[in-house]
């Protein structure tokens, strides 16, 4: 394991960086002390000297319980007092999380740039596309309660694919072999995970042994089957202009093992024409808003519509 340089900061003159395994202050000459924080970053040197790093691996500096200085792991007397190390307190050794290292090439602060372009670039689109609205004045021209019902109809869907894309119930109707890029895994990679603070002014950084895949051309096995799905038919529609309620569209419809009923909706459905001279259609849930919905806008009425960038009404007012 690497080990590197760790710092200190002088809490009297404010130097800072001073090497962590020097016991005093490279500006004003002040002993260090059990309370000072250690710290590095991956850009601190390794410790390479063999004594230095003898030092690191003897284990965490000690406090002399009677005057506090602090002392090496394996020195037997206080610096400071003399005394021995019976009833010290030793530092703590902290495991200290780090992210990913980013690829050779581009620096932390470019990726951060590139992620946060993408991020105002998708929530730009999303924001234009959804989030922004106008007002329009608009009036009612036609409203409509609607009830529909999707018939979805089993059938046998023939399609393609690789052998371990294909579902498990499929019935296989032909294999051939192909070349194609996979990835696959060679190996494995030593991975950072982040970096141990010794607790004597030096650190040691941890990794873990993770797969490393590669993309390679290999032999595999394209089979062509047939899978059971169901897909829509048709759609039961009932619905009414006065008010009333529709009758259910599937009241009369009976399921089997090949036909089944999808997707059903209850709407209060209003027809509206912008003074843009544009036409729109505004579409109430009446299972979540009550039947009232249907009589809330009139027709022949003007209101304000809230509408979005792709045309879609999204709210009635005033």
């Amino acid at each position: 394991m690497t080990i590197r340089m760790g710092y200190w900061d002088c809490p009297s003159c404010g130097n800072k960086k001073n090497l962590g395994p020097n016991p005093t202050c490279a500006g004003c000459g002040r002993a260090r002390g059990p309370n000072i924080a250690f710290y590095t970053d991956d850009s601190a040197p390794v410790v390479e000297d063999p004594a230095l790093v003898a030092q690191a691996r003897a284990g965490a500096d000690w406090k002399c319980k009677y005057c506090g200085a602090d002392n090496r792991a394996g020195v037997m007397d206080c610096h400071q007092c003399g005394a021995g190390p019976d009833g010290a307190v030793r530092r703590q050794q902290q495991f200290i999380a780090t992210g990913p290292a980013p690829k050779k090439g581009l620096s932390p602060k470019i990726i951060l740039a590139i992620v946060l372009g993408v991020v105002a670039f998708l929530g730009l689109g999303i924001w234009f596309a959804f989030l922004r609205t106008r007002s329009l004045s608009v009036t009612v021209e036609a409203a409509a309660w609607v009830k529909s019902a999707e018939v979805e109809e089993r059938r046998l869907k023939k399609d393609a694919a690789w052998q371990d894309e294909v579902p498990s119930d499929a019935k296989v109707l032909g294999k051939e072999s192909k070349s194609r890029s996979k990835k696959v895994q060679e190996g494995t990679k030593k991975v950072k995970t982040g970096r141990k603070d010794l607790g004597n002014g030096m650190f040691e950084d941890v990794y873990k042994e993770e797969p490393n895949y590669v993309t390679k051309q290999v032999d595999d096995t394209w089979v062509r089957y047939e899978v059971e799905v169901w897909e829509k038919k048709e759609t039961l529609e009932e619905k009414t202009t006065d008010g009333s309620e529709p009758k259910d569209p599937a009241s009369g419809f009976k399921s089997s093992s090949d036909k089944r009923l999808g997707t059903q909706k209850n709407q209060a459905v209003f027809q509206l024409k912008g003074n843009d001279g544009k036409s729109y259609t505004f579409e109430v849930d009446v299972d979540k808003e009550g039947a009232g919905a249907v009589k809330k806008y009139d027709i022949g009425k003007s209101y304000t519509a809230k509408i979005n960038a792709v045309g879609a009404v999204l709210s009635l007012g005033p």
